[in-house]
């Protein structure tokens, strides 16, 4: 996979079905989990906007590790705190595409933090990760590799990132 994306082989398009994918996947399992728990409704559009907007900035607003690999394996290991630790990775941008959500449903003020949904956004993020890893191996094939092509991107886009950062500081030296 790593040669195909080296090579050019995946479009912009390719990264748009990748991407959708993954606000499909976000959006049916972690935050509709949370809401139809606690008896609440979900706003599909809501929902789908936030993660719209935030699947571009996960591996910019990435301050930790970078992303691990999902274990195709049937058989594999997962550690629950280290996936909801990948999980927690994509709050910062789960945090700007709900700003951005309410800014263009609300104008321009700052938007309250201190509420259900966005409480729910936050543990969907957190409890998404270890649910993919639980479900990756039963996935179709073309949605693993999507899966494993957007890690790809929030990486190299944390690779770049992490490259400029460094070469500020040398250059400051």
């Amino acid at each position: 996979m790593a040669i195909l994306m080296r090579s050019g082989t995946f479009s912009n398009l390719t990264t748009q079905v990748v991407s959708t994918l993954w606000v499909q996947l976000n959006i049916l399992e972690s935050r509709p989990l949370f809401l139809r728990s606690f008896g609440e409704l979900c706003n599909w559009q809501e929902s789908l906007e936030t993660h719209a907007y935030s699947v571009p900035l996960l591996g910019q607003l990435n301050f930790g590790e970078a992303y691990s690999d999902f274990d195709p394996s049937s058989k594999a290991k997962i550690e629950l705190m280290d996936q909801a630790t990948e999980g927690a990775k994509a709050i910062p941008a789960a945090l700007i595409g709900y700003t951005a959500m309410k800014i263009r449903k609300e104008g321009v003020k700052i938007p309250s933090y201190a509420n259900k949904d966005f409480l729910y956004l936050i543990a969907g993020k957190i409890l998404s990760r270890p649910l993919t890893a639980y479900l990756f191996s039963s996935l179709p094939i073309d949605f693993q590799v999507g899966l494993q092509v957007l890690n790809a991107l929030a990486n190299r886009q944390k690779a770049v990132i992490d490259a400029v950062k460094t070469s500020k500081k040398a250059e400051r030296k």
